[in-house]
């Protein structure tokens, strides 16, 4: 079989065998390159809940998951990936969400993470890890649940400074709090 561009919807009709050379093609470093392909831009002016939805998915994506992934971050409709997008354009797209993603998570980690001290470990902090993505709403809602979807529509760049903000606030309060002691 040439393995040649075909649209993403040529591929859905391919048999099972045909799909499984393309697997054996899709795992090459030229097929993985990400390229925004599709006009995704800067994820971080994507909003909150597309982007938490989509961080919180650690499973494989089947190819009409991928679609709709890329109709979330494009603005283009399914039938037109479906229809017209070229299946080598759509994974690397896809790669490229993935990559940034990996990327703006590695800035939540160092940026936003805090480190809990004796006092808050023996006193079970860890009990709120159950809670994943909804303390970062939480803390953007001040805690009022009525906000939580005014917040999913969010910039996601908005929120995470938001965030940061509350994170380097919380930290001086508590510096502050040991050296006014």
């Amino acid at each position: 079989m040439e393995i040649k561009n075909i649209t993403v919807a040529e591929f859905c009709l391919l048999s099972e065998d045909e799909k499984a050379l393309w697997n054996i093609y899709f795992q090459s470093n030229e097929f993985r390159t990400p390229f925004d392909h599709l006009g995704i831009g800067d994820i971080y002016e994507k909003t909150f809940g597309l982007i938490k939805d989509t961080q919180q998915k650690d499973t494989e994506y089947t190819v009409s998951e991928m679609v709709i992934t890329l109709e979330k971050f494009s603005g283009k409709s399914k039938e037109h990936i479906f229809e017209s997008v070229g299946i080598f354009e759509a994974y690397r797209t896809f790669e490229y969400i993935k990559q940034e993603l990996i990327k703006l998570t590695e800035n939540e980690r160092e940026l936003l993470s805090e480190q809990p001290d004796g006092k808050m470990l023996a006193s079970g902090i860890s009990e709120f890890e159950q809670f994943g993505v909804y303390l970062q709403y939480r803390k953007l809602s001040g805690g009022d649940i009525t906000k939580l979807a005014i917040i999913e529509n969010i910039d996601y760049s908005t929120c995470f400074a938001e965030l940061f903000y509350q994170k380097v606030l919380n930290d001086f309060n508590m510096r502050y709090a040991k050296n006014a002691k």
